[in-house]
């Protein structure tokens, strides 16, 4: 299982990604002040309708109260897109009294962590 961890603080986030071989990725997204499961998102793989490159369908569950699921779903289509299989990303990121801009240098990190898993994907 590969790992990722991007930010500082409470603004860290830590990505695990477990790959099936070829069948999918299974992710957890974690990191703030307290980890916890609070959405989870699947994305699968498909030709775009004008046969120009790839999309993905989203499927989405959020735990009532939690926004998490929006980062399960940034980094789910990320994954998905970047490798072309289905991935699964279980997410829950909590920061004690987040200011917006906090929430936003988290998404930010999150965004990065997913670059950088697919970025260390390419190397031989």
């Amino acid at each position: 299982m590969a790992c990722v961890e991007v930010g500082e603080g409470s603004l860290r986030v830590r990505l695990e990604v477990a790959e099936t071989r070829g069948r999918g990725l299974c992710a957890f997204l974690s990191g703030g002040d307290e980890p916890h499961v609070g959405g989870v998102a699947v994305a699968v793989p498909r030709p775009r309708s004008n046969g120009d490159g790839l999309t993905c369908d989203v499927s989405q569950i959020c735990v009532p109260g939690h926004k998490d699921v929006l980062a399960a779903a940034s980094v789910a289509t990320a994954l998905a897109l970047g490798t072309g299989e289905v991935a699964s990303v279980t997410a829950g990121i909590h920061v004690n009294d987040a200011a917006p801009e906090d929430i936003e240098l988290v998404m930010g990190n999150v965004k990065k962590a997913a670059s950088i898993w697919l970025d260390s994907r390419k190397l031989p």
